[in-house]
């Protein structure tokens, strides 16, 4: 993951998903800080043995407050 801030508590994420032997079906992933969070995801297989990019930009107040959790993901 990688963090940039872009101006006054505003901060640029960007991070992978990655999958092992298995089909990832359509992953959701919500990005959350002190002050927000947004859902990111996509509506694209992510192949086995892959990885996809993404990124999103969030407000926080402490760039350590800014986490990334899985909320959905399917295995084929």
């Amino acid at each position: 993951m990688s963090i940039t801030n872009i101006g006054t508590e505003k901060f640029l994420v960007e991070f992978n998903i990655c999958t092992g032997d298995n089909t990832l079906d359509k992953a959701k992933d919500v990005v959350q800080s002190d002050i927000e969070s947004i859902k990111v995801g996509t509506e694209k297989d992510v192949p086995a043995n892959e990885c996809r990019a993404y990124e999103t930009q969030i407000h926080s107040k402490h760039v350590d407050e800014i986490k990334i959790d899985i909320l959905e993901h399917v295995l084929k």
